[in-house]
């Protein structure tokens, strides 16, 4: 429990004016002059000054209150609070309580929603429902009180009455039902809906008596009511994270969030919005299971286009889907699948690698193919499409690639021995090995000789899910980074650790005992599933940013430090990254420069919550310098499980962000303004 006068509560510096109980914006100044000031506001009670600087993301982390008799009101109740909307959220839920969905239908008891515009608030019970004519604004804070009077329901909206039911019966008694925050509540406290990220929050109350307008009015910028008459509970919503927001009541009614994702700063709000959404609808049946994604340029004029990659759930024998295309035309995306690919089928594009194979000057695309994901790992052919003069994408892979059916989980590309074209690793293992494909210098593919790989990988003993080419110790030849699996053939209680190979020279990669890696995230029981590698402190040598996982259920985010020369150690610390208790796996990242300031961040592509479509829990890193990240994610949310593509793809000189819903629906998040780096340094 946290009282008003405790020690979280944080006093305006003397410098902060205060009129009355009026908010104003308090310009924190921070010493690196690079950093924007950052925007709070001020509450006055007469005893003390309080700065709110962050407030919760309702719709994205709901919360629910203790199932008490406290929240058993009878037939007078005030529900209050401030709430801002990103955008319309139709029928998205506020406050109150609800049977939750039993056939499709719910339930209320008692609720303030938002009604099916997304933009008038909603008061209601099973037997009535009350709304004002007006839409509130958006993007700005707006106070709404619903009052239940003996029968008689009101609306107040920024302390004005709007609307009305006189004869609005009574609240049925729900004593198993806990209070809702942001989504409704069973009895066993299990949230029963996805999230809706967007509706933000703070200083909600419960009230067990009918406040009157000239209440509501006074008290609506205390931080704390004078008059705290029927208060049954205060949430300021101003935790920076964990999993409760504190009653500051003095009752000890603390909510509890179902998914902890961290707070929302108010000065990222104010600042936005940042990204500007639109959505390309495509014909039912064109995009069924969007799985990722790859940028690249298949027309030839200049502006980046998009290759949607799909898995269908795995079966055997297998289901295939259509690899779909979008010509990119300054900025607006078309459905071009027929013309650029015509009607290919796969069945498990895994890795989509983009390169000029066959060096005429044109991106090819790379298509490592696993196969159906489930027992007998029978594998299937990866594919290599070529470029035409005339913008198509052309399947040449009977003449360019070893005819071979792969379990093939990854796939990094680079010149590994000096002869001037880009050679291809592919990191098959379960029922195959791992191939290094040569390249002749046309896109023409050969296995390397023996002796490429270290004979216990080459043969399959230690398997690896994915890895990277990246040239560590800076010498002009790329080395080679695995990424380790969760176990090994030797059975439980061992596992396959990342390793780092050094390329001698001639494209042969060995161990060398003066290079290696810090060990897994996860220990043990981590699996790496992603690796990057960029220079991420300007000192000229490469970083590694290691997506990892525990059993698919258990997220994280490994960075290593690189000291020059290729010895690394673990900087994890340094992300400043914490993720929803619902993430599963990171599955893939972008390092991007995001917001223009020359240094490269770190876009989570992938944060799968086990193939369910959602909110990205943790979405931008911002590199402060150093490699040094601070998490931008509050201004970016995409529903989405499939890629998320990086590109300005308007060519106004701002990152744009491409996120495919998993059924016909292509989201573009277009970037509006510089994300600055102050709004998310406090």
């Amino acid at each position: 429990m946290r009282t008003h006068a405790a020690t979280s509560l944080l006093r305006c510096a003397a410098a902060v004016l205060l009129i009355g109980a009026a908010w104003l914006p308090s310009l924190a100044v921070s010493s690196d002059a690079a950093l924007q000031p950052t925007v709070s506001y001020v509450f006055g009670d007469g005893f003390e000054e309080y700065v709110q600087r962050y407030v919760a993301d309702i719709g994205a982390e709901p919360l629910r209150a203790p199932a008490t008799a406290a929240f058993e009101p009878g037939n007078t109740l005030t529900l209050e609070g401030w709430f801002f909307l990103a955008e319309p959220l139709p029928n998205a839920w506020l406050m109150g309580k609800a049977i939750p969905l039993q056939g499709g239908f719910r339930t209320l008891i008692f609720s303030l929603i938002l009604d099916q515009s997304g933009t008038r608030f909603r008061f209601g019970t099973a037997t009535f429902g009350i709304e004002p004519s007006n839409p509130i604004a958006l993007r700005t804070w707006t106070h709404v009180a619903a009052v239940m009077d003996n029968g008689a329901a009101r609306l107040y909206v920024n302390g004005a009455f709007v609307a009305s039911n006189p004869n609005a019966g009574s609240i049925s008694s729900a004593p198993t039902i806990p209070l809702g925050i942001g989504g409704v509540f069973n009895e066993s406290g299990e949230h029963d809906h996805g999230s809706l990220p967007g509706i933000y929050a703070r200083q909600l109350r419960f009230w067990n008596i009918a406040r009157t307008q000239a209440q509501i009015a006074s008290a609506r910028d205390e931080f704390l009511p004078s008059n705290s008459q029927g208060l049954v509970a205060a949430w300021p919503l101003d935790e920076r994270g964990g999993t409760n927001a504190n009653d500051v009541s003095g009752n000890d009614r603390d909510l509890t969030k179902a998914v902890a994702v961290g707070a929302s700063r108010v000065a990222v709000l104010e600042d936005g919005p940042h990204f500007a959404r639109t959505t390309v609808t495509l014909p039912t049946g064109v995009m069924t299971d969007a799985s990722d994604t790859a940028v690249i340029d298949f027309d030839n004029d200049g502006d980046l286009d998009l290759i949607i990659a799909q898995v269908a759930a795995p079966t055997f024998p297998a289901t295939q889907r259509r690899l779909l295309a979008f010509r990119n035309d300054s900025g607006t995306f078309v459905e071009s699948t027929s013309t650029t690919l015509g009607n290919l089928q796969l069945i498990n594009p895994r890795r989509l690698g983009v390169a000029d194979f066959n060096a005429d000057g044109r991106p090819d695309l790379f298509i490592a193919e696993t196969g159906t994901d489930t027992d007998p790992f029978p594998g299937a052919q990866s594919r290599i499409l070529i470029q035409s003069a005339t913008g198509q994408l052309v399947d040449e892979t009977a003449t360019r690639l070893p005819a071979r059916d792969s379990y093939t989980h990854g796939l990094t590309i680079a010149d590994i021995d000096g002869d001037g074209d880009l050679d291809v690793l592919m990191i098959n293992y379960i029922r195959d090995v791992p191939r290094i494909y040569l390249n002749d210098g046309t896109g023409h593919f050969t296995d390397a000789p023996p002796g490429v790989l270290p004979a216990d990988i080459a043969s399959g003993a230690q398997q690896y899910p994915t890895g990277e080419f990246c040239d560590v110790n800076v010498d002009g030849r790329p080395d080679l980074v695995l990424g380790g699996n969760y176990y090994a053939p030797s059975g439980p209680g061992s596992s396959v650790p990342n390793v780092l190979l050094m390329n001698d020279g001639t494209g042969r990669f060995v161990r060398d005992p003066a290079f290696t890696l810090p060990p897994k995230l996860h220990g043990i029981a981590g699996v790496t599933v992603e690796v990057d590698c960029a220079d991420l402190n300007a000192d000229g040598a490469p970083e590694l940013v290691l997506g990892t996982d525990i059993n698919a259920q258990v997220p994280g985010l490994q960075l290593l430090l690189n000291d020059g020369i290729g010895h690394f150690t673990d900087a994890t610390a340094q992300l400043n990254l914490e993720f929803s208790s619902t993430d599963k796996w990171v599955v893939a990242t972008a390092i991007a420069d995001v917001n223009g300031d020359g240094k490269p961040d770190i876009v989570l592509r992938v944060n799968s919550r086990n193939f369910s479509p959602a909110n990205f829990s943790r979405s931008i890193l911002l590199n402060r310098g150093g490699a040094v990240f601070v998490d931008a994610s509050e201004a970016f949310a995409a529903n989405t499980i499939a890629g998320i593509s990086v590109g300005d793809f308007d060519r106004d000189g701002l990152l744009d962000l491409l996120a495919p819903n998993s059924q016909n629906g292509l989201r573009i998040y277009r970037g509006l303004k510089t994300l600055g780096l102050g709004l998310f340094t406090y």
